[in-house]
């Protein structure tokens, strides 16, 4: 989440205070996950996350298709999610975080200028979400190496209970493990 919420702090802050979403995908279901937000409302969030987890909305089409979308007026476009049109903003844009052929999230921003997002802003953005993407990339895995290590020393806690062969020892570990 850090990385994440950081990583979305600065784009919307480069780009002059912006609103953005920035969500992880699950690479083997698709599924969606809020990850990082600035200047949305919680109720509007509610709203959204209802729709993007099936799959609906521009978060969804970018899952799907693995590319950018430029909307010059989210009004009309249909895959722009608003509960009215009083709160929604003017454009938006929705870029892909690949890692390689990976999908590892979205980033979507919106400004409430119409056609803000010209070509210059988005070659930033497609650069800024390519390191985006290692960067959540590189934690994800580290928190795999964190993990490893400490099922690892479980295990390891496990075999040096046994070894003992003082039950009364090895029985606290193992239910330890269990309910872990």
């Amino acid at each position: 989440h850090t990385v994440c919420q950081l990583a979305l702090n600065e784009i919307c802050a480069a780009f002059g205070g912006l609103s953005g979403l920035l969500f992880i995908v699950d690479a083997e279901t698709e599924a969606i996950q809020l990850m990082a937000q600035v200047k949305f409302p919680d109720e509007l969030l509610r709203f959204m996350m209802e729709r993007f987890q099936a799959g609906a909305g521009v978060t969804g089409w970018v899952v799907r298709h693995r590319q950018t979308v430029v909307l010059d007026d989210v009004a009309n476009d249909p895959r722009w999610i608003s509960i009215s049109a009083s709160d929604s903003p003017r454009s938006g844009v929705s870029v892909p975080l690949l890692s390689g052929e990976d999908l590892i999230g979205v980033l979507t921003l919106s400004a409430p200028g119409r056609a803000f997002f010209t070509p210059e802003y988005c070659r930033l953005l497609e650069s800024a979400a390519a390191t985006i993407a290692i960067a959540i990339f590189n934690a994800q895995l580290f928190g795999k190496v964190q993990q490893r290590a400490r099922e690892r020393e479980y295990i390891s806690e496990i075999a040096r209970a046994l070894n003992i062969l003082d039950m009364h020892e090895a029985f606290p570990v193992l239910a330890r493990g269990v309910f872990d």
